[in-house]
């Protein structure tokens, strides 16, 4: 319904989920191309990119996007416990 809205509004959506479960090949097709792609492309822009162009080393963007993730979702954890 949500979806529906946002495309009778005039708004872009992206698809949240690509099937993670029924039709990724691997744990990389899983994780990069299929789950939770709106944190997956704001993560990328937001980290991944800007520093990979800054330092031109795409495992060190890549692992500070991962550290990023990682204090969101703890984060959103812990504003769920009540801390």
């Amino acid at each position: 319904l949500a979806r529906m809205m946002t495309h009778v509004l005039g708004f872009d959506t992206i698809p949240v989920w690509h099937s993670p479960l029924l039709l990724s090949t691997s744990p990389r097709d899983f994780w990069s191309k299929r789950w939770n792609m709106i944190i997956h492309k704001l993560m990328h822009r937001t980290y991944f990119v800007p520093i990979h162009r800054r330092t031109g080393s795409a495992i060190f963007g890549a692992f500070c996007a991962f550290v990023a993730s990682a204090i969101f979702h703890e984060c959103m954890h812990d504003s769920q416990a009540g801390y």
